[in-house]
């Protein structure tokens, strides 16, 4: 227990300690707030426009968080912490508590961890598929399909495509009396996870449901959307860099394929095939097969690979430094090198101290929180955009290419896009009739540029 609480505490630390980054977590953890604050835990919506790309349970969960404790970095991410929790307690009870180490596999991966360290509902998706196959090996097709349900509610129907297609390739090689308790179980998860799109369309909200259904999903797979694409390799990389520090015990257990894991090498595959043969590509998309890869590495034994995949890690900052040098602040650099140092030597200390090694990741996520993520908070333009108007612009409007989902998180409510109003939040170097009461320079991620940031106030 004592390697858990270590891994609890580190990432306990790191969702706490630097602002909601302009990714999914600033759209996902504005919507949560416009919940809490509307009362309407129905219809997710952002900054005034119906938000048509997830279903609901993630919003309501951080949208609860947010009324009970108030928003919050720690707020918007406890949830993923949990979740990720939760999975490798499943791995844990997968065969009754015998000592085998799959769960901690699973929490000394790079992939879960860095996962877990922001607000996204991957992390949860991941633990109702992870309960649904560890349900469905016990036959307890009910509640299998309960949980495929509550994912399907978190992510939308990919997890039933994931488990159904594992399932049923692993029944027709090796059960085919379990195909009627897939099918059961399919028929629940549709129960379940359909109710909130069926209201949706009985309210005449249909075109908020085919979009979702259609283009979120089925699209994803035809075409690469907003320009995530990939070769059919682009996987390959980010799965060695994912399953650091294990990477030797990884490799061996490529070739270990026996009849009581070959659920997890189905498990596996699947999700690694889906998703490169998929034309939209990012790397989370195959955290799914994580926890079935823990399972498949529980019986390797930890080799001198493992130590020195691990070492990878603290390669990690330092390969930053040297690609971009030259447009870094001097602070900055400093920063990264310092990381560097300290994953390093806690690298080195891990040859013989192998509880390090298992928090490792962790150790990597707090580092970067802690030296970089946190301290450079001044050039995140978006993020003192929306602290600076909430205390002091009441009506702020703010033009479309300025306007970021973070500033809206920190602003607290919605910010129009429109011309006129008392403050503007814009790029521009000046408008007419206006002066400007702040302007912040920094990197924006929204943008993916550098940028110089402005609020006006009408004269």
């Amino acid at each position: 227990m004592g390697k858990i609480a270590l891994i609890t505490i580190a990432l306990l630390v790191t969702i706490s300690i630097y602002p909601i980054l302009d990714m999914d977590e600033a759209w996902y953890s504005s919507v949560s707030l416009r919940m809490a604050k509307s009362g309407d835990w129905l219809v997710p919506n952002f900054n005034g426009e119906p938000f048509p790309t997830k279903p609901p349970l993630w919003f309501w969960l951080t949208g609860v968080t947010f009324k009970l404790f108030g928003p919050s970095e720690w707020g918007a991410r406890i949830w993923s912490v949990i979740f990720t929790l939760l999975t490798a307690y499943v791995l844990y009870i997968w065969y009754e508590r015998r000592k085998v180490e799959s769960h901690l596999i699973y929490l000394s991966c790079l992939m879960p961890i860095l996962v877990s360290s922001v607000g996204r509902m991957d992390s949860s998706m991941v633990f109702f598929l992870t309960l649904a196959f560890f349900l469905g090996q016990r036959e307890r097709w009910l509640w299998a399909g309960v949980s495929l349900g509550l994912g399907m509610l978190t992510k939308g129907p990919v997890v039933v495509l994931i488990w159904g297609v594992s399932f049923l390739i692993y029944s027709l090689i090796y059960e085919r009396r379990l195909i009627k308790g897939v099918i059961l179980s399919g028929v629940i998860s549709a129960l379940v996870g359909g109710s909130w799109f069926g209201i949706l369309y009985l309210k005449g909200m249909e075109d908020m449901v085919r979009h979702f259904l259609l283009h979120e999903n089925i699209e994803r797979l035809k075409s690469g959307l907003e320009g995530h694409t990939g070769p059919l390799y682009y996987y390959i990389p980010i799965l060695l860099l994912g399953v650091i520090p294990n990477l030797g015990r990884f490799i061996k257990s490529l070739s270990s394929w026996s009849r009581d894991k070959s659920l997890f090498y189905i498990w596996f595959l699947t999700v690694f095939l889906l998703f490169t043969f998929s034309q939209t590509k990012l790397p989370h998309y195959i955290l799914p097969l994580f926890p079935a890869l823990a399972m498949m590495m529980e019986r390797e034994r930890e080799s001198l690979w493992d130590w020195l995949s691990g070492g990878m890690l603290a390669l990690i900052p330092f390969g930053i430094l040297y690609i971009l040098k030259g447009n870094l602040p001097g602070e900055l650099k400093v920063k990264l090198f310092l990381s560097g140092l300290s994953i390093l030597a806690v690298w080195g200390l891990s040859f013989y101290i192998k509880d390090l090694r298992i928090s490792l990741s962790a150790i990597f996520a707090l580092s970067l929180a802690i030296l970089i993520l946190n301290p450079f908070k001044e050039f995140y333009p978006h993020y003192q955009a929306g602290l600076f108007a909430r205390k002091n612009c009441p009506e702020l409007h703010a033009t479309k290419d300025a306007l970021a989902p973070s500033t809206v998180f920190y602003y607290g409510k919605d910010i129009p896009i429109k011309d006129g109003g008392k403050w503007i939040l814009s790029y521009e170097e000046s408008i007419k009739g206006y002066k400007k009461i702040f302007e912040r320079e920094g990197f924006s991620l929204y943008n993916g540029k550098w940028v110089k940031l402005r609020i006006f106030e009408r004269e």
